[in-house]
């Protein structure tokens, strides 16, 4: 009997169904308890070794679980992943922490006080996993996360998947404070899962990532306004009409005397708005707005690769939306159709469970957003995507389709949409040109921590 419900097992396993690998387990163990001829291969332990510079890092281990809690009336909140600590004595995660977890989601306190996450990452004894150098063997198969810690360095996320009987070697930098722009996150890259059966997703494959730095968010009607504004100021007054945020065939905004970028609704609440997402800019607006800002920081921003923006949303273990693997309502910038302006709701990340693995926002939702690589590389010139630029992200008034982290789409150069909008990427270490001011750059690291203090 034993050996019958190991094949079911086996197959439950090439299927990847947990629920069914967990029964028939379970009947399995009836007849041969642990130890048993089959219980290294049911455990399928693997081993993780990490080198981190600096070799004094704190390094922490937490593991990806899903989060199932009800709010104040009773009712089902949707199921999400969050890093749990993972406890190396008993080799599972914390119980009492995904308890207290529970209670947080009911009181929808979404971000605690003096951080930059939804998620509650703290330095918890139990998952400290050594200093420096670290070699764990007998981990359970899973999706994993470390979070390091080094003085004069930024606190690192670094998710990664362990396959059965598998083992995983990183070496991880961590970057110093002041090479970290504020409102950017770092990405210490390795391999990520990418593709899928979403709309227009390649083959999944694994994908080597360089590490890279990422804006936490979209770039904002606000932040748009003031490039504008500049090019209006130095006499590029007709350039500056050209790349107004539009719907087709009408502006989405306008321009006032001050410089500001106001709906072009006046209806809409324009403090509101200009803390909404740009949208309605073609691919030569956002890299023209890049070019402006990276000479303005005296640093060198870009657009996003297509499988970076992919491998930021999906974490290392190939998850379907940003949170996990089940859709739902409420988790992300969500609206009821092509016809809503989007003025009337919170466009804060603070409002949502979308947060990818490494810390980035609104990758689900929001504007959909250009990156910099091009949709089919291998294309000709007869072909009709030939020339075109890949879009990745779901706006904000087309779902369901397309809130998975792998759908696609594309648009020629000068092509725009009222959904469509980008974020900042940059190299790692990032270039910093003549001009560049390093104590301002503290200071402004500074500003934005205190913005989440208590």
């Amino acid at each position: 009997m034993a050996e019958s419900y190991m094949e079911l097992w086996r197959l439950a396993l090439a299927e990847k169904n947990a629920e069914l690998m967990r029964a028939n387990r379970a009947e399995l163990e009836r007849y041969a308890p642990p130890p048993s001829p089959f219980s290294d291969e049911l455990n399928g332990f693997g081993t993780l070794d990490v080198v981190a510079d600096p070799p004094d890092a704190d390094i922490y281990l937490y593991t990806f679980e899903t989060l199932r809690a009800t709010d104040k009336q009773g009712n089902a909140l949707p199921p999400r992943l969050i890093p749990v600590p993972f406890n190396l004595e008993t080799q599972k995660s914390d119980d009492r922490f995904m308890l207290l977890e529970r209670d947080r989601a009911a009181t929808e306190e979404n971000v605690l006080p003096g951080t930059h996450s939804i998620f509650r990452l703290e330095q918890i004894t139990a998952s400290h996993a050594g200093t420096g150098n670290v070699s764990l063997s007998g981990l359970p198969p899973g999706s994993y996360m470390l979070l390091m810690f080094a003085h004069g360095r930024e606190t690192t996320r670094v998710p990664f998947n362990l396959e059965r009987s598998g083992k995983v070697v990183l070496r991880v930098e961590m970057p110093r404070t002041e090479g970290v722009p504020a409102g950017f996150f770092y990405v210490a890259g390795g391999d990520a899962i990418v593709g899928g059966e979403s709309a227009n997703s390649v083959p999944r494959h694994l994908q080597r990532i360089a590490p890279f730095l990422m804006y936490h968010d979209e770039i904002t009607m606000g932040d748009y306004g003031d490039f504008l504004h500049d090019l209006t100021k130095t006499g590029h007054g007709a350039d500056a009409k050209t790349r107004i945020p539009r719907d087709f065939g009408k502006p989405l905004a306008l321009v006032s005397a001050a410089g500001e970028l106001l709906p072009a609704d006046s209806s809409a609440d324009p403090v509101k708005f200009q803390k909404t997402a740009v949208r309605g800019i073609s691919y030569n607006d956002a890299t023209a707005y890049v070019a402006w800002r990276s000479q303005r920081d005296h640093l060198v921003y870009r657009l996003p690769k297509e499988w970076e923006w992919e491998s930021a949303c999906r974490g290392a273990d190939g998850r379907k939306y940003s949170w996990g693997d089940f859709p739902a309502k409420g988790l992300a910038i969500i609206l009821q159709g092509y016809g809503d302006p989007g003025s009337n709701i919170s466009w804060k990340w603070e409002d949502y469970k979308d947060e990818s693995p490494w810390g980035i926002h609104n990758l689900a939702g929001g504007v959909a957003e250009w990156t910099q690589s091009t949709y089919d590389p291998n294309a000709k010139p007869t072909d009709p995507v030939y020339g075109q630029y890949a879009i990745r992200g779901n706006a904000w008034s087309l779902p369901p389709t397309g809130l998975e982290c792998s759908f696609r789409t594309s648009g020629q150069p000068d092509y725009f949409h009222p959904t469509i909008g980008f974020r900042l990427a940059a190299d790692y270490p990032i270039k910093a040109t003549e001009g560049y001011d390093a104590a301002a750059a503290v200071r402004a690291l500074s500003e934005a921590a205190a913005e989440h203090s208590p």
